[in-house]
């Protein structure tokens, strides 16, 4: 017997259907039990891959089919399980101790790390850069630096005993010779004995000259200190100095103003007198010029100083002859009316009326004189002049 579907007769039925189609289907599956079931109800692939057309199926009853060839009854095989993967095993090290830290170390770790200061940034160039100079300047100057090394290593023989112990001797230079600083322009210079003092009374050298120049005509003698420890031979020379000197036309007689002639005897406007240093510094120095000088004190008498008579002055560096016709132009000058005078310009020649005797600077001059009793003040303007014996040279 057939047991019947209670839900067949409601189901509708149409050619698409598949179990209204095949009817249902009798099988036996794993899990399941036996019995009639409705295809639909089972997975597709359980299902089966064909069907077979049944009379019956339009009776709308369900009966058993007999199963096709084609299909079998197959179960799945199990699903292998996975290989259990254990972990490789790992060589057991063994612990070593570790070395027991000093306190040093500790404080070293705990420390700060110190931050580099901007300094210190350019010191190791500039380090480099000094020794690179020093090795260059050893090539540049290989005699120095061995005088150098040489002197170091004789200075460490001598600190170590080295001198007794067969090192040589250290010798010192001989100091130079002092060289002897020259003088001042007003002192008076180094040279030949001078007439220091003398009785202060008067005798002509004889000698005598025609009338030189044109003009007026101006008579003088030529005379010395008795006393002076002058002799003969110096006073005539004395006497042929001042009269070739008066009697030059670069003399004063150069301006056509006047003329000058010698005389020994009778009247005469002016003399011209070899005194000595004592006199002379008694009668011309006052107490405001320290240095040996000559002079005229408006008595128709000029007085020239032994002392530079016989050594000159610095100016004239050491030609006496010129001095000389200076001190006689100087002076008499002064008899003729004339007075002191400056240097005009740097280089230039003095002029006669120049106190060249103390200096042909116009600051020295200053300095000397102090601008007093001089009749003129010395400016310091920094002009130097060059020596000059004549008022028309």
């Amino acid at each position: 017997m057939t047991p019947s579907d209670p839900n067949s007769a409601r189901r509708r039925h149409s050619d698409d259907d598949p179990i209204a189609r095949t009817g249902g289907t009798h099988r036996r599956i794993q899990g399941l039990g036996t019995g009639y079931f409705d295809p639909a109800t089972l997975p597709r692939t359980a299902r089966p891959h064909r069907y077979r057309e049944d009379p019956a199926e339009e009776t709308g009853q369900l009966r058993p089919v007999r199963r096709l060839p084609e299909f079998e009854e197959r179960s799945l095989p199990p699903r292998p399980k996975p290989p259990v993967r254990r972990p490789a095993a790992r060589p057991v090290t063994v612990a070593q101790p570790e070395p027991p830290v000093s306190r040093s170390s500790m404080r070293l770790a705990e420390r700060p790390r110190r931050r580099r200061t901007p300094w210190q940034w350019y010191a190791m160039p500039l380090a480099l850069i000094a020794t690179v100079l020093v090795i260059v300047g050893l090539d540049r100057f290989p005699n120095d630096a061995g005088r150098l090394a040489s002197s170091a290593e004789s200075r460490a023989q001598v600190g170590q005993g080295g001198v007794g112990q067969g090192a040589p001797p250290v010798v010192n230079p001989p100091s130079p010779a002092p060289v002897a600083m020259p003088k001042a322009n007003p002192e008076l210079p180094d040279g030949d004995p001078i007439p220091i003092s003398g009785s202060g009374q008067f005798q002509i050298v004889p000698g005598t000259s025609p009338k030189a120049g044109s003009g007026r005509v101006y008579r003088y003698t030529v005379e010395i200190e008795s006393g002076a420890a002058i002799s003969e031979k110096d006073a005539t020379e004395f006497g042929a100095s001042v009269q070739d000197t008066l009697s030059s036309p670069r003399s004063w007689i150069g301006g056509g103003l006047f003329s000058v002639q010698r005389v020994a005897s009778g009247y005469s406007d002016f003399q011209v007198t070899l005194v000595s240093q004592g006199t002379a510094d008694q009668v011309c120095g006052g107490g405001s010029i320290k240095y040996p000088v000559s002079c005229y004190l408006g008595q128709n008498r000029v007085y020239i100083n032994a002392a530079r008579w016989v050594r000159g002055a610095g100016a004239f560096k050491g030609d006496l002859n010129a001095y000389r016709q200076y001190a006689i132009n100087h002076e008499v000058g002064h008899r003729f009316g004339n007075n002191h005078q400056i240097c005009a310009g740097p280089g230039r020649p003095a002029p006669v009326m120049m106190q060249q005797t103390l200096s042909v600077s116009n600051d020295e001059l200053a300095d000397v004189t102090g601008n007093i009793g001089q009749g003129l003040v010395v400016p310091h303007n920094g002009a130097v002049c060059t020596a000059n014996s004549w008022p028309y040279p």
